[in-house]
């Protein structure tokens, strides 16, 4: 028995069959190289495991100095006391003073 729109079957069924079919098959040659290598493999993951848990480690740490330094103060001193670059294209108004140190 045909569908009765024939059109998703004859066009989108064989487009999704050629978009699934490769990750099937890399998983298909996953598991037969797992099979086959077996122990010689997992020396380098358990490698990869220690590195990854070292990145962690950093990121942590680069992210607890970050916070640190956001909660003591949040900007810098020359933000805080308003010695910001100006931009040449807007100049000082007539009047206004240099902010004192």
């Amino acid at each position: 028995m045909l569908p009765d729109p024939l059109h998703p079957a004859v066009v989108h069924f064989p487009i999704a069959i050629a978009v699934l079919l490769p990750f099937a098959l890399a998983l298909a040659a996953g598991a037969i190289l797992e099979r086959a290598l077996g122990e010689a493999l997992e020396r380098p993951i358990h490698e990869q495991e220690e590195n990854a848990e070292r990145l962690v480690l950093g990121f942590g740490a680069s992210f607890a100095l970050t916070a640190a330094g956001l909660l003591r103060g949040g900007r810098s001193s020359s933000a805080r006391h308003g010695r910001g670059a100006r931009h040449p294209a807007r100049p000082r108004p007539a009047g206004e003073a240099p902010p004192t140190p």
